[in-house]
């Protein structure tokens, strides 16, 4: 999962998506730069940075597809 989410976020151009948690909340990635990785965890930016969450790689369940993602 940790490469596929860093293959999105370096895709050109870059396409939205979102990243959806074991906890079944919904992060939508509209830029690039929303996101860093770690070695374990990664830091979310919401797309109108009013929210920032640092969280577990492996609590990253599933990765939607760009055409599925909303803007925020």
């Amino acid at each position: 999962m940790v490469e596929e989410l860093k293959r999105r976020l370096m895709h050109r151009p870059f396409r939205k998506f979102r990243i959806v948690l074991d906890r079944g909340e919904r992060l939508d990635v509209a830029r690039q730069f929303q996101v860093g990785i770690g070695l374990t965890e990664f830091l979310y930016v919401s797309p109108d940075y009013s929210r920032k969450l640092h969280l577990k790689l492996e609590q990253i369940a599933a990765l939607d597809a760009p055409d599925t993602a909303r803007a925020s």
